[in-house]
């Protein structure tokens, strides 16, 4: 029996097989010794408040009604184990379509477990990031296996799978565009892929299900049939951080106004500008992107929010229209240093200059 489970884990991950698994359960148990971790928005999540995605706190429920007083940690060791888990299945299966070495699974199995060990540390945490990874390894595991193995099936499988990680965290709306080129490019391939309109079908289904579901969700807790609007309160955010002094006279009324000369004389005392920030005006190629990457909760969340509340705008719902338009009044009036600071922020989200051309070479091949 013990020759026969090491030949199985030789045939999986090579001669890195035992060391690997080794190592694999010493970094799971010293991720399970640091216990739960609660920062940042954990509070939102536990007490499920209105304004954050539906299922994490779902999520949370199970496990208190579950395991009752322990259910945090119980809570941060299901995550690990699924995102342990997500991460084995994700490198096995990449290595099996694209016929790589066997040694290959551990090694990415290991680079896709790094993030449970920098800074944020979700793994262990209470926030919905911890969920949304193993979900969307999860995602990407059927996405990429249907595109390689010209198949349906696994590509509705990664469709359903962005329901519950759309309503983990709504950020990944972002891969609605990506499921539509994945079709366009299925329909490139003729008669050698099946079942095409059953994709389409299939994907308008899953777009429109995530959305009645998560405004139902948020029906049943504020009585609107509607996802809270966060747009325009996190549009504001970049046009205060490059505006001036005058722009208030610009805006659409009196709240506007009053809501921007507030902010913008706590921004300029905080430092939280671009031309009080410690990059200042004359260093705009090198360091403001960092510095409104630094202050971006500062800005948003710390003192334009608080300004919105002393002008009596509590409700998601009314701050949306006012933040959105103040945003484009400070864009049309700031837009060289608006547009600057855009560019510096897609080359800093792109790992430099050289990287970025790299990936725009790389698209213009693929």
């Amino acid at each position: 029996m013990p020759r026969v489970l090491l030949q199985k884990i030789s045939q999986r991950f090579g001669a890195l097989g035992v060391p690997f698994l080794l190592l694999l359960a010493g970094l799971f148990m010293l991720l399970i010794g640091r216990g739960y971790i609660l920062k940042g928005d954990a509070a939102s999540f536990i007490n499920n408040a209105h304004i954050v995605a539906p299922l994490y706190p779902f999520f949370l429920k199970i496990h208190a009604w579950i395991f009752g007083g322990s259910y945090l940690w119980a809570a941060a060791v299901s995550q690990l184990v699924l995102g342990f888990g997500a991460a084995l299945w994700f490198a096995d299966s990449l290595r099996k379509r694209l016929s790589l070495p066997s040694y290959l699974t551990a090694i990415l199995s290991l680079i896709l477990i790094v993030p449970y060990f920098t800074a944020m540390q979700f793994g262990n945490s209470i926030l919905s990031e911890s969920l949304a990874y193993p979900l969307l390894l999860i995602t990407m595991r059927f996405f990429l296996a249907g595109l390689l193995d010209r198949q349906s099936s696994p590509l509705i499988a990664a469709f359903l799978w962005s329901i519950p990680l759309i309503l983990t965290r709504r950020q990944f709306v972002v891969l609605y565009p990506l499921f539509a080129l994945s079709l366009i490019y299925i329909h490139t391939l003729g008669p050698r892929f099946s079942r095409k309109a059953q994709l389409i079908l299939t994907l308008m289904a899953v777009i429109g299900g995530t959305h009645l579901i998560e405004r139902t969700c948020q029906y049943l807790r504020d009585g609107r049939f509607e996802p809270i609007p966060f747009s325009g309160f996190h549009l504001v955010t970049a046009p205060l951080f490059v505006s001036q002094p005058g722009n208030g006279a610009l805006m659409a009324d009196d709240t506007q106004r009053a809501i921007f000369d507030k902010t913008y004389a706590r921004l300029e005392k905080r430092g939280l500008l671009y031309r009080s920030s410690p990059a200042g005006p004359g260093h705009l190629e090198l360091l403001p992107v960092e510095c409104y990457f630094a202050s971006y909760n500062s800005i948003c969340w710390q003192t334009l929010l608080p300004v919105l509340h002393e002008q009596g705008l509590r409700d998601w719902y009314r701050i949306d229209p006012v933040t959105r338009s103040m945003a484009w009044t400070l864009i049309r009036h700031n837009r060289g240093d608006y547009l600057k600071l855009l560019r510096l922020n897609v080359v800093r989200g792109a790992g430099g200059n050289f990287q970025l051309v790299f990936l725009i070479l790389f698209l213009l091949l693929a």
